[in-house]
């Protein structure tokens, strides 16, 4: 949280503006020079080095190129009247929607999150079978 706070101090310091674009075009060499300051002030700021890319629990990202965010209750992942999630005929939907995908976005939060103090892996806990029965789903 602290780092995110430093970014975004940064960007709104004195601007109610993110980036605004140059005025003109023969402003631009000016501004983007602005912009690359801000941006090797943040990193910084921020002392951001990169590392996270370079763990290999996080590289599978890299190729994941087709990826579908789906809601937990979707009724093409989960039938409500048999209380159970259906895995593979949601796989075999996603094939015939899209010819292969690389990974899924599992999404038990929206539109849920902030009606109370819950947390997004509460959300994951009251899932059928909880956190068990999430493991069956992504294995």
């Amino acid at each position: 949280m602290r780092l995110l706070q430093l970014a975004l101090a940064s960007v709104f310091a004195g601007n109610d503006k993110l980036f605004a674009g140059p005025e003109s075009r023969d402003k631009f060499d000016d501004w983007m020079s602005g912009l690359k300051a801000w941006r090797t002030k943040t990193v910084q700021d921020l002392e951001y080095s990169g590392a996270v890319y370079e763990d290999p629990a996080v590289n599978w990202t890299r190729l994941s190129y087709v990826q579908p965010q789906v809601h937990m209750w979707d009724v093409a992942l989960f039938d409500p009247e048999r209380q159970e999630f259906t895995v593979e005929s949601f796989l075999d939907g996603l094939q015939q929607q899209y010819g292969g995908i690389d990974s899924v976005l599992l999404w038990p939060t929206y539109t849920q999150i902030g009606i109370d103090d819950r947390t997004q892996y509460d959300y994951y806990r009251v899932l059928p079978g909880g956190l068990e029965g999430l493991a069956a789903v992504i294995a």
